[in-house]
């Protein structure tokens, strides 16, 4: 009895020491990318989720624009009941949105290496527990799985959520994976795909519905019942108003790419095979963070954001290296699933695994086709990125190749990191500079109650206290139907009296110029007239624009000079403020 304590305390001493090892990395690497910087976001799209956890705790309404009944323009609905949680005990959320980013990926690298642990049960335990800790480093640990952690955004929530889940089935603790499925699709809708999954595999095991079913999908319809029936009543359908808009921006974005390439025309038709080939192009750039290579470049002529594609030729040669990495893991991947089994906990958690990394990209793919926002969207592929060239470095079976294959993706690792670290400096130092004193600009310099037409909603509801118009259609959910219906932007700007715009501009011919594209600059019935801009240098923007592709080098505050004056009626002294 004696042996048998002594084992297993030897044993959780030693998990917890691996557990230690883990989290040590994850924060001295955050630390190290939030050295000397300010406490704001690389990401506008943040501060979406920051001001309705303001105003759900100051004005007690789930709105952007306090006292005005709109779209609800965030997706995920837990991240700001999180964050309203810590905003009603004074803690501000730039502050705590960083914390919980990176206290989940934490998380999210103890739950990798329990979940791997299940999958290695042929290996020692020692050897199990190495492996198992080098594969949840390198999973979450890379340099955009830390800019993810550090954006802000629900993210990490819900990959820490999809992880859980993943361990609740392994455990068959049925009650609680369905209030962690609830949870997850709470954060974000998408995530409804894991509950669908977790239940038809029970249904193939089981050949029909039984408690076990039930325990899982009577807490999971509870959670999420009286948040869309919330949606149904105030937008007319169970799904937020962001969704809309995002899919009006990638609409736009596709009739871009047809009109600058019409080559790629057919490919419009087949949005998972866009999907899947921008993935790629995506990973071996942006995610291995070889774009920052140095060294002769290809000039592939002109992107989507109206600036230069380049790529290095050293991203090439190591995109012919990690290929056939990747091949090994790929091959031992498939090869084992062709022994995978219901009857086994640890098969059947592979098979919810592979289903569930397949059927949410194949969702993606077919609805929102681009990784965008720093492929924020599908965190699993970063994860399976590195891991894939983890596991099939250790395949290779002549120990001289398999320690210069492992030698070469810790200097990727490497790589990635300080590429990554970068982009975030970069992105950082726009928010400072370009996103918060035009937003802080429109609180001083514009009339309390004018509203602020524009397409970065972010910083601006954040920072000034104008109501906003999202020309997007995230929070304004009759513009979509108007510009289908009725006519263009220059046609809405007039139906809503707006004598204000804030909207990306470009620099020395780089970047998109959102006015020119909207086709408002020429438009006879008003003069835009710029009031003030702000920018950063075209170089610096590309960096930080790169992997991101949210914003332009420059930020212009335009006003409206009306032909018809009734358009824009006269100001009063007060007006509306979010920032009481």
């Amino acid at each position: 009895m004696d042996i048998l304590i002594q084992s297993r305390t030897y044993q959780f001493s030693l998990k917890w020491l691996h557990y230690v090892l883990i989290s040590l990395t994850v924060i001295v690497i955050s630390i190290s990318f939030l050295w000397g910087l300010p406490l704001e976001m690389p990401m506008g799209d943040s501060y979406i989720h920051f001001l309705y956890a303001r105003n759900l705790v100051q004005y007690k309404e789930l709105a952007f624009n306090p006292g005005l009944q709109e779209g609800i323009g965030t997706s995920s609905i837990l991240w700001v009941l999180v964050l309203a949680v810590f905003q009603a005990m004074g803690i501000s959320p730039l502050i705590m949105a960083k914390i919980l980013g990176v206290s989940f990926l934490i998380l999210c690298g103890l739950l990798v290496f329990e979940l791997t642990q299940q999958l290695l049960t042929q290996q020692a335990q020692q050897k199990r527990y190495l492996i198992a800790t080098a594969i949840s480093i390198v999973a979450v640990c890379s340099g955009s799985m830390m800019w993810l952690a550090l954006s802000g955004m629900e993210t990490l929530l819900f990959l820490f959520l999809g992880l859980l889940c993943l361990w609740l089935y392994y455990r068959e603790s049925w009650a609680l994976l369905g209030v962690a499925l609830g949870l997850l699709a709470l954060t974000r809708i998408e995530g409804i795909t894991l509950a669908g999954i977790v239940t038809l595999v029970e249904l193939i095991r089981r050949r029909r519905i039984d408690r076990i079913l039930v325990k899982i999908l009577a807490p999971l319809t509870l959670i999420l019942i009286p948040w869309f029936l919330y949606l149904q009543i105030r937008e007319g359908a169970p799904i937020s108003t962001s969704f809309a808009g995002r899919q009006f921006v990638v609409s736009e974005v596709n009739q871009r790419i047809i009109t600058q390439f019409p080559i790629f025309y057919w490919l419009q038709k087949f949005n998972p095979l866009i999907h899947f080939i921008v993935w790629a192009f995506y990973t071996l750039m942006y995610i291995a963070g070889s774009a920052s290579l140095p060294g002769p470049k290809f000039h592939l002529g002109g992107n989507l954001v109206g600036t230069e594609l380049v790529v290095p030729v050293a991203s090439i040669l190591i995109s012919l290296l990690c290929l056939p990495i990747i091949y090994l893991s790929l091959k031992h991947f498939f090869g084992s699933i062709k022994t995978l089994s219901f009857s086994e906990s640890n098969q059947r958690l592979q098979i919810v695994m592979i289903s569930w990394v397949f059927v949410f990209n194949l969702a993606f793919a077919i609805c929102l086709p681009r990784p965008g926002a720093a492929g924020r969207y599908v965190p699993m592929n970063h994860m399976l990125f590195w891991t894939s060239l983890f596991v099939g470095s250790m395949l290779i079976r002549r120990n001289k190749f398999r320690m210069i294959s492992l030698c070469f993706v810790i200097l990727l690792f490497g790589i990635s990191i300080n590429y990554w670290r970068t982009v975030y400096h970069a992105n950082i130092d726009f928010l400072v500079n370009v996103r918060k004193p035009a937003a802080v600009y429109i609180d001083q310099q514009v009339p309390a109650d004018a509203r602020i037409a524009t397409t970065d909603l972010g910083a601006i509801g954040f920072y000034a206290k104008q109501p906003v118009v999202d020309l997007f259609g995230h929070i304004n959910k009759d513009i979509n139907h108007f510009l289908a219906e009725s006519g263009g932007f220059s046609d809405y700007l007039e139906k809503e009296g707006i004598c204000y715009l804030m909207l990306f501009g470009s620099l020395d011919n780089a970047g998109m110029d959102i006015a020119k594209e909207m086709g408002i600059l020429e438009d006879p019935r008003f003069n835009l007239i710029v009031e003030k801009s702000f920018s950063v240098a075209v170089d610096e923007w590309t960096i930080g624009s790169g992997p991101v592709q949210n914003y332009m080098p420059v930020v212009n505050i335009y006003r409206v000079n009306w032909q018809n004056p009734a358009v824009c009626p006269p100001f009063n002294s007060t007006g509306l403020s979010n920032q009481d």
